[in-house]
């Protein structure tokens, strides 16, 4: 069963960077928030539910350095975007839309599956 989580996580991740790469005169017009924002936002956040089913059990080490990765992952796509996909160009507001599909996915998760008193300690911040 892990195996097909982790497939699915790395498929997923390849279709993200596929439709990302589309080049732009291969797109229709779409204004500044609109359904491309929508599209950045959903694609990340069925991608938060895999990468959390995947890593399961999750702890707070595995969740930062997943929140890391997937921020280089949306500056890297921005960047071979504009670098190797004509007509398109790297927005900072693709990435904002990217981490915060990825973020409101993994909240959802994380609200859904693990028990209160569980996600309290999860997030829980040490105090100084």
């Amino acid at each position: 069963m892990k195996i097909r989580l982790w497939v699915a996580t790395g498929l997923w991740g390849a279709v993200i960077a596929g439709l990302l790469l589309i080049p732009g005169d291969s797109l229709p017009d779409l204004s500044w928030f609109s359904l491309d924002k929508l599209g950045h936002f959903g694609l990340f956040l069925i991608w938060a539910w895999l990468w959390a089913r995947t890593l399961e059990p999750l702890s707070t080490p595995k969740v930062s350095a997943l929140l890391v990765f997937v921020c280089l992952w949306a500056l890297g796509t921005e960047f071979l975007q504009a670098a190797f996909a004509s007509g398109r160009s790297a927005e900072i507001a693709d990435v904002l839309a990217d981490v915060a599909g990825f973020t409101v996915g993994l909240w959802g998760y994380l609200r859904l599956h693990l028990p209160r008193r569980l996600l309290g300690k999860l997030l829980r911040v040490s105090e100084v």
